[in-house]
């Protein structure tokens, strides 16, 4: 959209002369072949520079998310480094994957032997006959004790195994299961804090992403005045013959009005009936107008919904009175301004 001004700049000069001054331009310029390839060269360009924004600031937020992550990490693991000592941290650290699902494994072979040890966890057939399946069970539990022995002993775990004639201490194996499980747990998050470590230097500097992403947006704000230049140039090839009709006699139009003045005379009325006549065409052909609420009355129509979108910028210097015209004659509106 193009936007037009109205009333009058800071040193008192109607600003309606320099929509005539465009206007003319627009109807006596044509758009060249050079430009149209200058517009395709900053559009891909803006493209491009996007792309590329977006993909920094995408890094950015997973480098903050990793050290986030690598901090909290790093306050959960200090009471395991303080237990352990550093050498055996490290040596979690780089535990293997292979490594983690045998721990695990043997930890779930207990669980389900201690498990089949208990009578009140069987079914009724097998609580029936009972005293001639408990034996069977407890020696396959022993036998997975007698297995994981190697595998905790890495871990720095040794089981508290007890069996007699009445079968094994079932709440300590339970207990023994348990603590697997934490040791499993803590080491899965120790691995987790060294991977996270190993993998910041490879996702950027948080600074120099910093002063990537500024770059980049300035590169944008000079390629997007670049387009606007270059979008402005085609404008007059974009213009249809019905637009360019349009524009010329809107153009003889807003002369007379400059002319009249304040002028009331029944000439002057005319005039400005043609204005308002002519103004829903000409807005669809240039759809911005920049007015203060003070001159929006005498130049633009009191028509509901005339513009699909009003924007009242210093919203906390204009009175409610000045802004319910200008709320009338939109669809939409943004208001931005001090909320005090």
């Amino acid at each position: 959209a193009v936007m037009i001004r109205l009333g009058k700049d800071s040193d008192g000069h109607d600003l309606r002369a320099r929509l005539l001054e465009y206007i003319n331009g627009l109807l006596s310029t044509a758009s060249q072949a050079e430009e149209q390839s200058r517009y395709q060269s900053c559009r891909e360009r803006q493209e491009e520079i996007l792309a590329r924004l977006a993909a920094l600031r995408l890094q950015e937020v997973d480098v903050i998310g990793r050290r986030n992550q690598m901090d909290k990490l790093e306050r959960d693991c200090e009471r395991w480094r303080d237990a352990w000592g550093d050498k055996r941290f490290a040596e979690y650290g780089a535990w293997s994957a292979e490594q983690m699902e045998r721990l695990e494994m043997q930890a779930d072979r207990l669980e389900v032997s201690v498990s089949s040890c208990n009578q009140n966890n069987q079914g009724f057939w097998v609580r029936i006959f009972w005293p001639f399946a408990r034996k069977g069970r407890w020696q396959n539990l022993a036998g997975a004790v007698q297995e994981a022995f190697a595998t905790l002993k890495e871990v720095g775990l040794d089981l508290a195994f007890a069996m007699d004639e009445t079968g094994p201490d079932l709440a300590a194996a339970e207990k023994n299961i348990a603590a697997i499980r934490e040791r499993i747990q803590a080491i899965q998050q120790i691995r987790l804090y060294f991977t996270l470590l190993h993998s910041l230097p490879e996702t950027g500097d948080l600074f120099a992403i910093a002063r990537r992403i500024k770059s980049a947006e300035e590169e944008l704000q000079r390629n997007s005045f670049d387009l606007w230049d270059a979008w402005l140039r085609l404008l007059p090839g974009r213009l249809t013959a019905q637009d360019r009709r349009a524009l010329s006699e809107y153009s003889t139009v807003l002369r007379q009005v400059m002319e009249l003045g304040d002028a009331k005379t029944l000439a002057a009325r005319r005039v400005w009936a043609k204005y308002y006549e002519l103004l829903p065409s000409i807005s669809n052909i240039l759809p911005c107008w920049a007015v203060t609420s003070l001159s929006v009355r005498s130049r633009v129509p009191f028509e509901a919904g005339f513009f699909d979108l009003v924007v009242i910028d210093e919203a906390s210097q204009c009175d409610i009175a000045s802004a319910l015209p200008l709320l009338f004659r939109a669809k939409r509106a943004v208001v931005i301004g001090d909320v005090k």
